[in-house]
């Protein structure tokens, strides 16, 4: 009754639906996701693992990850590792164990270590790499290598030759 099943083993009445559906209002009652993520089998996470947090060409991505997610009913877990094995091994376990339904990998170039691809294909989760560089699982190609060269190249082309390239963000030295 609480999911809209419609096909129930016990029949339910208009009357007793209605007061259940009050009592509900009334108290604030919000289900379990991890209870139903037991009985559905999958919990509408997806996990998504950033190394680089500090580059804001990521974070547009990101966003456009959480808008299409959320259209399609899903939440996310966003995980950070700044390209340590251990702590890649630890997130993916840590995701793992949050039962997240698959993962999304966002990175420049490729950081996941050999043995945490096998891994991740072993256990046949769906993975999506989105990167600039060869992929090993399923993958969109994002142009930021090609877009920092145009960038360099119309900066270049503009006479500024002092220029400091910070956590992702490309601006002139000043007084430099």
């Amino acid at each position: 009754m609480l999911n809209d099943q419609t096909d129930l083993k016990v029949a339910i009445s208009a009357d007793t639906r209605e007061r259940v559906l009050r009592a509900i209002a009334e108290l604030g009652y919000e289900p379990d996701a991890r209870a139903q993520s037991l009985r559905r089998g999958h919990t509408k996470i997806v996990g998504v693992i950033m190394p680089v947090i500090k580059n804001p060409f990521f974070w547009q991505i990101f966003s456009g990850i959480s808008d299409a997610l959320q259209e399609a009913g899903y939440s996310l877990h966003l995980s950070h590792h700044s390209r340590d094995s251990q702590q890649e091994a630890n997130t993916i376990r840590e995701l793992m164990r949050q039962r997240v339904d698959g993962f999304i990998l966002l990175a420049a170039v490729k950081y996941l270590l050999p043995g945490l691809s096998e891994y991740l294909r072993k256990v046949g989760w769906p993975v999506v790499e989105i990167t600039a560089t060869k992929a090993e699982f399923d993958h969109v190609a994002h142009g930021y290598s090609s877009g920092t060269r145009t960038l360099m190249a119309h900066l270049l082309e503009l006479g500024h030759r002092r220029i400091g390239f910070i956590y992702g963000v490309t601006e002139e030295v000043q007084g430099a």
